[in-house]
Parts: C-alpha cells; structure tokens; sequence
C-alpha cells in the first residue's frame, strides 16, 4: 500500500463502522440524511455536565450506533478523548474544544487504535474484506463494465501487516493538527 491515496479508504472503513456508506460520490446516513450534518452546528461543542463531549450525546441520539460501534465503546473512547484533552490542557486558562471534523479525527484514531491494539490480525482482515467491497463497488459504478483503453478505475491495494501501523491526517493548514497529534500521543 504504497499510494497514499490507497490509505483514504481507511476513512471510509471507519464511516462504514457507523453504517455509513461512503464508497459512492455521496456520503450519507442510514436514514438517507448528511452525514454528522448535526456536529457542525457550534452547539454539539463542548462539554455536559457529566463530563462528555457533546458531540457524544449527538452520535448517540442519531443513532449512528451499529454492532461495531456500541454505545458503550463511544462512550469508552469518548472519555479517553475528554481526558487526554484535560491533560494537553494542563496550564492553559481554558479547556480546549473541539470543533466536529478534530473530534472526528480523535474518535476514528480511538477506534483504530482500539481495534489494532486487540487484535491487528483481525484489523487488517476487516479492512481487507472493506477493500474487496470497495474496489468491487468502484467497478460497479462503472456499470460493471471494465475501465475502457485510457479510463481508470481507482483500485485500493489490500492492507499488508506493514500497512498497519501508520495512520495519516489529511486536514487543513490551521486545523489543530498539532493538538491532534498531541492527544494522540497520550
């Protein structure tokens, strides 16, 4: 998996988890709606009183709950996010808060690490039965036909157990990456 691009299907094995589809040219929920169209509004930031992001209680009630992602690990990887965000925060005047595409980009990292650390083996059987479906569905976007002389198809490269131990963020110049990172860190 040498093509960086071949690693963007990673992003959208993790929507996958949520039963979101995202190989075709939309993403959108299970309900047929914009995906997270709810943690872009200022009022999923923050904290509750419990000590939990908001955004928590927003994944929570739109049901983006799937048998790989219960309610339980959200709230599991949720915390390790609240608490490493206390712990990057030491010494400055305020807690930081996250805006929805870092948050995201925190609790896909959770999961991941989550999923690598109790079992790789399983992590890249996973992702490569994603690829196969993937790969297929790009083919059938075609019409099932094959690319014709000059056209391409996007084909993703099965995950190798070297793969497996590099994650790459693709965010914006000025988005926290560095924080980002820092939380990851912990």
């Amino acid at each position: 998996m040498a093509n960086f691009h071949d690693k963007i299907v990673l992003n959208k094995y993790l929507l996958s988890l949520f039963g979101i589809d995202a190989i075709g040219s939309k993403i959108i929920s299970k309900d047929g709606l914009e995906v997270f169209k709810e943690l872009k509004y200022s009022s999923s930031e923050g904290y509750t009183e419990e000590g939990n992001t908001r955004f928590l209680e927003q994944l929570k009630a739109h049901l983006y709950l799937t048998e790989h992602v219960t309610e339980t690990m959200l709230q599991q990887y949720d915390e390790n996010i609240v608490r490493y965000t206390h712990e990057i925060s030491d010494g400055r005047d305020e807690l930081i808060v996250w805006k929805y595409f870092q948050y995201l980009s925190l609790l896909f990292t959770e999961i991941y690490l989550d999923k690598f650390f109790s079992n790789k083996l399983h992590l890249q059987n996973e992702l490569n039965q994603f690829v196969k479906h993937y790969n297929a569905k790009q083919i059938e976007l075609l019409g099932g036909k094959k690319p014709k002389k000059g056209e391409s198809v996007f084909q993703v490269t099965p995950f190798k157990e070297t793969d497996m131990n590099k994650l790459a963020f693709w965010n914006a110049t000025g988005s926290g990456k560095t924080f980002l990172m820092d939380v990851n860190i912990k």
